[in-house]
């Protein structure tokens, strides 16, 4: 596979990994390091993890009107996405451990609570 010069490395916020990401195609193509969390991940659940989160402190940031960078977020054991915004708001996404969930990114499901 020669693509020399269209990958970039990528390390995502919210784990280990580091990916080759494919600018012309807008997409993660391949994990060249693996951490804990996704020993047995295929390169779109990385991606669609990333998604997901950046989702969920997206929905928080544009409630509040401030920079997706001030807003907390982690993960749960069962790597649901989780973002909080004061007052108790709260956005979370499904689990993307499964390739499947990476391909659902559409159901994301965003609970706000003041």
């Amino acid at each position: 596979m020669s693509i020399a010069g269209k990958l970039t490395e990528w390390s995502p916020d919210h784990c280990g990994c580091l990916v080759l990401f494919d600018a012309e195609a807008d997409d993660v193509v391949a994990i060249a390091r693996r951490c804990r969390h996704h020993a047995q991940a295929s390169h779109h659940d990385v991606a669609g993890e990333s998604r997901a989160k950046n989702a969920c402190v997206q929905a928080i940031a544009e409630r509040r009107g401030v920079l997706p960078q001030t807003v907390p977020w982690s993960h749960d054991a069962d790597r649901h996405a989780h973002a909080y915004g004061p007052g108790g708001e709260h956005a979370s996404s499904p689990p993307l451990a499964k390739a499947e969930h990476a391909q659902a990114m559409g159901a994301l499901h965003t609970l706000i609570r003041e």
